[in-house]
């Protein structure tokens, strides 16, 4: 009954990356990039390579690139919500990343809002271990959402169950404006 549909882990959060004087929120997706079902990004990949996306590199959105000024190959600092304790008080935790690739979904909110990270280095970046780790459910027809998430919300009440008409209520309010 559970056909055309794929399970994959991910966690993401909120951060800060920089470059030079440039600052943007962003949120940061944790994938893992062995994934077979990465297809979304990388048939969007416009500058750069899938296969570059490794430890120590991220993948970043057009409108993001354009904005901060960076190119495939620049480094760039990322800043958690998390702060790491020290002898002199709490700091948030920062690293550095190179840009591995660009992708432009169409989406410009996406394009300028979003960041992937390899999965591994995202819980690190976070402070997180694999309990936080949440599951995506990929189908085939993504109109059957509500279905599963209805049957999934049944199976355990303790569960936290997002379609991605959810997650998206505000994109679908402003379609029907227009």
């Amino acid at each position: 009954n559970y056909k055309n549909l794929r399970i994959t882990e991910s966690f993401g959060g909120e951060a800060v990356i920089m470059k030079n004087e440039l600052a943007k929120g962003v949120f940061v997706k944790g994938v893992n990039s062995d994934e077979k079902n990465l297809k979304f990004i990388k048939d969007n990949i416009i500058d750069g390579n899938f296969e570059n996306f490794e430890e120590g590199k991220i993948i970043v959105g057009k409108q993001l690139a354009i904005n901060l000024g960076v190119v495939v190959g620049d480094r760039v600092n990322l800043m958690s919500s998390n702060f790491v304790t020290t002898p002199l008080g709490g700091f948030p935790m920062q690293e550095n990343f190179e840009v591995a690739a660009v992708f432009s979904s169409g989406f410009f909110e996406f394009d300028q809002g979003v960041i992937f990270l390899n999965l591994k280095e995202t819980l690190l970046f976070f402070n997180k271990t694999k309990k936080d780790l949440s599951l995506e459910i990929k189908l085939d027809d993504p109109l059957k959402a509500d279905f599963y998430k209805k049957q999934i919300e049944e199976m355990n009440e303790n569960y936290y169950v997002y379609s991605w008409a959810d997650l998206n209520k505000s994109f679908f309010g402003a379609l029907k404006l227009e």
